[in-house]
């Protein structure tokens, strides 16, 4: 938290460079008479920067900041003795590796006034936000398919997403 002495633009700045790493594993292991072995995954690592100000002045209470995240996702899986009515099969990941963006902005104005003795106050807002998703590492994905369904197709059926959208908001 920062807090300036001349306060031009704000009175206080809080801002967070963030990481995280998350994963989750699973290990499945069947006594059938030919036993199978199924390890999958969900592993997730995000960097983001989060920034907000605030400005006090006469009965204002005036809000803004920026944020940015990137996300990306790797679903691993490995499969071995696979089989039913005695024919082999061969696992396709259940979801493909991805990347995400977000990023946003916002600016508020919290009005306050002293009315027969309470607070009342109006909270004008609005707020950008835009995401950008994609997948990664499609090739995998539909392996029981006898080759009708390419990487590339996959590929077209994930698509990219990408989405920006302007929020307006009215509080009392």
């Amino acid at each position: 938290l920062y807090t300036p002495t001349d306060g031009l633009l704000f009175d206080s700045l809080n801002s967070k460079l963030f990481f995280s790493k998350t994963e989750a594993h699973d290990y499945t292991i069947s006594n059938a008479a030919s036993p199978t072995q199924v390890w999958s995954g969900y592993d997730t690592n995000t960097v983001g920067l989060e920034s907000k100000a605030t400005k006090e002045w006469r009965n204002h209470r005036f809000s803004y900041g920026v944020n940015i995240r990137q996300s990306e996702s790797e679903r691993p899986l490995t499969a071995q003795n696979i089989a039913a009515d005695g024919l082999p099969i061969q696992l396709g990941r259940p979801q493909a590796d991805s990347k995400l963006i977000n990023a946003g902005a916002f600016v508020q104005d919290k009005m306050t006034w002293d009315v027969a003795g309470h607070d009342f106050s109006i909270i004008p807002a609005v707020r950008f936000a835009w995401q950008h998703a994609k997948p990664e590492n499609t090739d995998n994905l539909f392996t029981n398919t006898s080759g009708n369904v390419t990487a590339s197709d996959t590929a077209k059926m994930y698509g990219t997403n990408a989405d920006g959208q302007i929020l307006p908001a009215l509080t009392f």
